[in-house]
């Protein structure tokens, strides 16, 4: 899940737990402006629903990833790293997600979990090898083409490459789509969601660039 926007070269600030709530109302902020993740959840709670998925896949990312943010706090990417990239159901529930059937009803519940099970599918299908995975990034749509994402993803990418590792994220944004290829993503699939077939998923790769 993406909504960047990249120029080259400024810096990170590592998040840790005290931060929690902090990246979990800046993610709620960005995402709350559109579809696909705020179809998963129904009026009148939309923003309560989303603000706990936010919270669980923050707390993942600070469990068991790493957590960057701009040093304007603008923007903010969720890592995971190799041996540890799957989102596993037993990682979620670590982060809170056995909450899902109070906060979302058992429909809203059926609908994460499909969406949760086809981004997990398409994953381990585009990248079966050791990697890094980007699975969550968000801009304040304010600052976009201000050179935010470099903060995000530039100092992140060139220590990967150091490590001669692949990197794979999803985008539901086909002009995202755009810009990680200029970063030396590749398109390895593209499908449709299976409850809303008119949002799709890309799949992305980028082999080390050394």
């Amino acid at each position: 899940m993406s909504q960047v926007d990249f120029v080259f070269d400024t810096s990170t600030t590592r998040l840790n737990l005290s931060d929690l709530n902090w990246a979990t109302d800046f993610l709620t902020n960005v995402f709350l402006i559109g579809p696909p993740i705020t179809q998963l959840f129904s009026p009148p709670d939309v923003e309560a629903q989303l603000r706990y998925f936010m919270r669980c896949n923050c707390a993942l990312a600070l469990n068991n990833g790493e957590c960057y943010a701009t040093p304007a706090r603008d923007g903010i990417a969720l890592w995971l790293p190799p041996g540890r990239s799957s989102m596993t159901m037993a990682g979620m529930w670590r982060a809170g997600m056995f909450w899902a059937p109070v906060k979302y009803g058992f429909a809203g519940t059926a609908r994460v979990i499909v969406f949760a099970h086809h981004i997990d599918v398409m994953h381990k299908r585009c990248a079966p090898m050791p990697h890094y995975y980007l699975f969550l990034t968000g801009v304040d749509p304010a600052q976009q083409r201000q050179g935010v994402s470099t903060a995000l993803l530039g100092d992140k990418l060139r220590h990967i490459d150091a490590e001669r590792m692949p990197v794979y994220l999803e985008t539901q944004s086909a002009r995202n789509v755009e810009i990680y290829e200029k970063l030396g993503f590749v398109v390895v699939d593209k499908q449709p969601f299976p409850l809303q077939s008119d949002i799709f998923n890309w799949g992305m790769l980028r082999q080390p660039q050394v």
